[in-house]
């Protein structure tokens, strides 16, 4: 009895030490693999907080999109940080971003060690992997970067909606649409009209319910989410229908500064098709090889038509754009504009694991 006992303790002896040392090598192998990243990861968290002390008692920028950097030395001189030599044994530098989106002010660390950068939306979304000059994929058009084609990974997750990254301007700035309509009727503008003595709408956006519509979708929104959004110069100006091509010369005579969340143009539509065929918006072969004809029915714009007072226009998703009284309803997709600096969380793009910006 004591003989079989004795077996038994030693058999679960063996069998504890055995889940001891593939517990203790699994920590030092996920130390390994994660431990470091996780390291830097803190530190600019620390950075963050650091700069939102240091501005405590500095001035934050004033004005609408205004940015002012404070580097990591600066940080450890005011002792709103520690020295990086008790951070980490690596080689650093780096620097914190604020940048004033509305009321709200939007911290950015950019960490550069010799073992470590920080990732940013840029630096995953843009480098000689993504890069492409045919088939789908991001294209370099002079100082932008656009996302061509019928499959591509330019998915987006960002306040409770799944988007999608139309291009990235020379600014770094990404342009997002949202992948489904905010409205399925919506009303440009339903005012009374004395040109056409009816309650038509007036097709002047600085004052339009559309132009409405938008900001209360913007003031509905958390200040964690408003903190992202950046304010962007919108055309208003006129179109007409029968100007095919891509550039009407009139869109941009009047503009709205400022705007939070604006409404999709038809270029973005069109130039997002790898068709050879498609080369303005007379061309119905547009809508092959684009990812909008996989989610895009139609919208409004923020355009007004050439030649009256009480008409503006729409895009659909076959080709072309079109005008329409402004009291009509109809659907209305959001674009938003956000920072490509923003830090990178997870993701690789597609709609079962968008992009996510920490």
């Amino acid at each position: 009895m004591s003989s079989n006992l004795g077996s038994l303790i030693k058999k679960y002896a063996v069998i504890l030490i055995v889940i001891v040392i593939v517990v203790i090598g699994g920590m030092f192998l996920y130390k390994l693999i994660f431990g470091s990243e996780i390291a830097y990861n803190k530190i600019e968290d620390l950075m963050v907080s650091g700069a939102q002390k240091y501005f405590r008692n500095r001035d934050l920028p004033t004005d609408n999109g205004e940015v002012k950097v404070v580097t990591i030395n600066s940080l450890v001189e005011t002792g709103n940080m520690k020295p990086m030599s008790k951070l980490t044994k690596d080689t650093c530098e780096g620097k914190v971003s604020v940048r004033k989106n509305g009321s709200q002010y939007l911290y950015l660390p950019s960490l550069d060690c010799e073992n470590h950068k920080t990732k940013t939306m840029f630096s995953v979304l843009i480098n000689e992997d993504t890069i492409v000059t045919k088939a789908d994929g991001v294209y370099q058009m002079g100082d932008e970067y656009v996302y061509r084609g019928e499959k591509v990974k330019n998915y987006v997750s960002f306040g409770s909606r799944i988007w999608r990254i139309i291009k990235i301007d020379d600014e770094g700035i990404m342009k997002l649409i949202s992948t489904t309509a905010e409205e399925k009727e919506a009303v440009w503008d339903n005012r009374y009209n004395v040109d056409v003595k009816e309650r038509l709408g007036i097709n002047d956006f600085s004052v339009s319910r559309i132009k409405d519509r938008l900001n209360s979708i913007y003031n509905g929104m958390s200040n964690k989410n408003k903190k992202h959004l950046i304010a962007k110069s919108v055309c208003v100006g006129s179109r007409n229908t029968k100007n095919k091509s891509l550039n009407s010369g009139t869109e941009c005579s009047e503009t709205i500064a400022d705007l939070h969340i604006s409404l999709p143009n038809i270029k973005d539509r069109i130039v997002a098709s790898i068709d050879e065929n498609c080369k303005d918006l007379s061309t119905t072969s547009c809508v092959n090889y684009n990812y909008f004809t996989s989610f895009f029915s139609s919208s409004y714009t923020t355009l007004k038509a050439e030649g009256n007072s009480h008409q503006v226009i729409y895009i659909n998703s076959i080709t072309g754009l079109y005008k329409s009284d402004a009291n009509e309803e109809r659907e209305i997709f959001l674009v938003v504009h956000i920072d490509s600096n923003e830090l990178y969380s997870s993701g690789n793009g597609t709609w079962d694991n968008p992009y996510v910006i920490k």
